[in-house]
């Protein structure tokens, strides 16, 4: 090793050593070190470096940052590369104060995390909930505040007194106030935004950190759904009935697996085994994919404003700043909720209600050619759905959802409150009824851990009024022996005990 060529400021140095080289093993292909040695060549520089500590304070300090290379040359540049590395990222409260800030939460949302890798890794109904949360209920409050000047009092402040006054504008809740699971959706979204502007280097400390546990949204108490008593029998009977041939399968298939939406609709033929005829494997159904939507976006330019409009004023799909006019887009995803595949053997009924769901399928071929010949060209992958129109399209979410409140109403449960997804509920809860492990019936309706399917279980009308039935009862055999009790104590002080 060289001696020290120190900088005349006394900031910084150079010097050089001998270092062996590396070559990689043909057999073994890992990097290992040889006898041969070469030149390389250090630099370091003591650079200003102010920070903040664990309160906030902002401290000035030194920080020593070295770089190499071949020549000296070229440690120099990779020196200062380094030294400009360290500025954006890890020298963030200097960075701060000379390039970002007037940088607000609203352009840094539109025009750096919307615009990031980490947006487009989320699934779309995950961020579309996270745009939808910062357009209607951050933005218009914390939209103008710049990043540096956020603190945790705003966030507080949105918290504790914006939110607990607004109402829902729009659906069936129209004029309520939001729940606390929504709340929290709210508080999540917020917290993941302002923590990617810590990785970017926008601000040194996420100000949400700052805040206790104790003002935090608090989570929802959890509520026990009370099933109908004989719902799923009275299901089952309707779905038999002739103008309910084409849903029987798709619904009979919910209600004994508790099957998603998204995965019920995305089987394909090919995921299926063992149900027409030459077919001798066993039996099942692989669940690996689901039917998704891919969401439109609005074009180039359009943003949304402080009041949590877009500036086109229109929905996505008919926004101006389209070069041209948008189509939705109905896709096959490979992968679950769970990310993780999962295969179910068939009962007799399953295997007779596919068979002749595909012997229908052949018939809609048939009858209707063009259509299917014209939706095979366009998406292929699509055509191999089991549960599609006569035409050959796929079935939506949105019709799914509503033949599905028609056979609540068919079958005499119109009032039972719940969407398509409470059929995973109806069968899981079913499952229990039989005996079924939790462990079991995780595994058959796609649940990660226990507590999930632990929440999914719920009771019905009939066990409770069997219950409180019994314990009544036993009230009333404690109160019949405390009273023959007591006019055996008055006879004996009356007449005396009881000969014999």
């Amino acid at each position: 090793m060289s001696p020290v060529k120190r900088r005349s400021d006394g900031t910084g140095g150079e010097w050089s050593e001998q270092k062996p080289v590396r070559r990689r093993d043909p057999e073994t292909g890992k990097w290992v070190k040889t006898e041969e040695t070469r030149t390389i060549w250090n630099v370091s520089r003591r650079i200003p470096w102010m920070h903040r500590d664990d309160s906030g304070v902002e401290r000035e300090g030194v920080k020593v940052l070295v770089a190499e290379g071949s020549t000296p040359r070229i440690a120099h540049a990779n020196l200062e590369k380094r030294i400009a590395r360290f500025k954006e990222v890890r020298n963030p409260a200097a960075a701060l104060r000379e390039q970002r800030a007037t940088e607000t939460l609203s352009e840094y949302f539109w025009d750096t995390w919307t615009k990031s890798k980490r947006h487009f890794e989320y699934r779309p109904n995950t961020a579309r909930g996270h745009l939808t949360r910062m357009r209607l209920h951050v933005l218009p409050v914390l939209g103008d505040k710049r990043l540096v000047d956020l603190s945790r009092d705003d966030v507080r402040r949105l918290f504790e007194k914006v939110m607990p006054e607004k109402t829902i504008e729009k659906g069936k809740s129209k004029g309520q106030k939001y729940g606390p699971e929504q709340t929290r959706d709210i508080w999540k979204t917020l917290h993941i935004v302002l923590q990617d502007a810590v990785y970017d280097g926008k601000i040194p400390r996420n100000p949400m950190d700052d805040i206790r546990d104790t003002d935090k949204p608090k989570r929802g108490a959890a509520t026990t759904l009370l099933i109908p008593d004989g719902i799923v029998i009275d299901l089952t009977r309707t779905l038999r009935r002739p103008e309910w041939e084409v849903e029987q399968v798709r619904f009979n298939l919910a209600l004994q697996t508790g099957i998603r939406g998204g995965e019920a609709l995305g089987i394909t033929w090919d995921r299926i085994s063992g149900v027409t005829d030459g077919d001798s494997r066993q039996p099942r159904l692989v669940i690996s994919q689901q039917l998704a939507r891919r969401d439109i976006k609005h074009g180039p330019g359009c943003k949304s404003g402080k009041d949590g409009q877009w500036a086109c004023g229109v929905q996505a799909r008919y926004c101006p700043r389209h070069g041209a006019p948008p189509t939705p887009r109905i896709e096959i995803v490979k992968w679950t909720k769970s990310k993780r595949e999962r295969s179910l053997p068939l009962t007799r009924r399953m295997r007779e209600l596919l068979r002749t769901q595909f012997e229908r399928q052949l018939e809609w071929k048939r009858k209707y050619p063009g259509e299917w010949a014209q939706q095979e060209a366009l998406r292929d992958d699509l055509s191999k759905l089991v549960f599609t129109t006569e035409k050959g399209k796929p079935f939506r979410p949105q019709s799914d959802g509503k033949r599905w409140h028609e056979l609540l109403a068919a079958a005499g449960h119109a009032d039972f409150d719940g969407s398509a997804h409470k059929t995973r509920h109806l069968a899981v809860s079913a499952l229990a009824l039989q005996g079924v492990s939790l462990e079991l019936i995780g595994e058959i309706v796609g649940h990660s851990n226990v507590e999930i399917t632990r929440i999914y279980r719920h009771i019905q009308q009939s066990d409770i009024e069997r219950h409180l039935e019994a314990l009544d009862d036993h009230y009333e055999a404690v109160e019949a022996a405390r009273e023959a009790a007591r006019e055996e104590w008055v006879s004996e002080q009356l007449w005396g005990p009881r000969a014999g």
